[in-house]
């Protein structure tokens, strides 16, 4: 299965095991995104308030950390605004490699 071009508004898939389309194999790499909010993640967390706006690190790191406050995990993929599937792996993942998930 291939992943979306990840150059923004490209609306064509990836060449196979790539991650950019035909169109932008020879365009510069798009700029990184803005970096991860720690402050954020421990406000979500802290507070138990919906995460709309995060990205998908950070949204990760707010699924382990609450996994390991015990907090249900129907509640954290309401949170999250992910499955119940999608919430447990992150937090397997949370689990075995910490921040750097």
């Amino acid at each position: 299965m291939n992943r979306p071009c990840e150059h923004p508004g490209c609306g064509f898939l990836a060449r196979p095991s790539r991650r950019t389309c035909t169109t932008h194999r020879n365009s510069p790499p798009p700029e990184p995104g803005p970096a991860f909010d720690g402050d954020e993640v421990d406000f979500v967390v802290s507070n138990r308030i919906p995460a709309a706006g995060l990205m998908r690190p950070e949204l990760i790191s707010v699924a382990g950390q609450l996994g390991a406050r015990r907090v249900p995990v129907e509640e954290v993929a309401d949170l999250v605004g992910a499955s119940l599937r999608t919430v447990r792996r992150w937090q397997a993942r949370y689990a075995q490699e910490g921040e750097a998930a």
